[in-house]
């Protein structure tokens, strides 16, 4: 029958196929276009493809519209069909984006935040070990920001031009506390693990990976540092500098 659209796309007399070829090959002429992702200050550009906007459910979608005034009791079919010669029917699609690749891109490509939380931190001055206290910040909401993307697409998109979207935040705590560097610095009285605190003060290795290197000293007759580089989290240069 007349009349009858996709998206404001006529499918009249299409196949299902054939109307969903042509919602296919629409929907690829905007993978190219950009989204503008706001959070706090920072910004950045993500385009549709990167977010994997899609279509849900869209051979459902097309069957409803080509069986419009086709299927159903002879009384259903002759009032869609007298209705279609009053005014077009118009199926509006449900778009989805794709969630771990929405969440990698946003991770990927947004600016850290200004106000982002900072881990304490600890270095060496003058054979001292000086702490510094972490800060709790904001951080991205990844799971709340792709609802808000996606809801965007199905309820204020027209197709056309995005405008600028803002991003949930929620408060982040610093991972690595001061307390926490105090109590390892305060268990720290051999030598092979101050090398350990002096490579995470010189910034070469994480808390993580040094309590890593000392669970496998415990197991092996091996120095701290032949272990790290065994690991990956020196080189042997670095190793010569501690």
């Amino acid at each position: 029958w007349n009349n009858v659209y996709i998206e404001d796309i006529s499918v009249s007399g299409m196949t299902a196929q054939e109307a969903k070829e042509v919602l296919t090959a629409q929907l690829e002429k905007t993978k190219e276009q950009t989204v503008t992702l706001r959070a706090e200050e920072a910004e950045t550009k993500l385009t549709f493809e990167e977010l994997g906007l899609q279509i849900k459910d869209i051979d459902k979608l097309v069957e409803k519209a080509v069986d419009y005034g086709k299927k159903g009791s002879v009384w259903a079919r002759k009032k869609e069909v007298n209705a279609l010669k009053k005014e077009a029917q118009n199926f509006e699609a449900t778009y989805t984006i794709d969630v771990k690749k929405a969440e990698k891109a946003i991770t990927e490509k947004m600016p850290e935040l200004e106000n982002a939380a900072k881990e304490a931190t600890i270095k060496r001055e003058n054979g001292q070990f000086i702490i510094t206290e972490g800060k709790a910040g904001k951080k991205i909401d990844l799971k709340e920001s792709v609802k808000i993307i996606e809801d965007y697409f199905n309820n204020e998109w027209d197709g056309g031009s995005v405008k600028n979207i803002k991003l949930v935040t929620t408060l982040d705590e610093p991972k690595i506390t001061k307390e926490q560097l105090a109590q390892t610095l305060a268990d720290q009285d051999t030598v092979r693990v101050k090398l350990g605190l002096i490579a995470v003060a010189e910034g070469m290795m994480t808390l993580e990976q040094t309590a890593e290197v000392n669970r496998l000293q415990a197991l092996r007759d091996q120095r701290f540092g032949d272990i790290a580089v065994e690991k990956g989290y020196l080189t042997e240069e670095q190793v010569g500098k501690l």
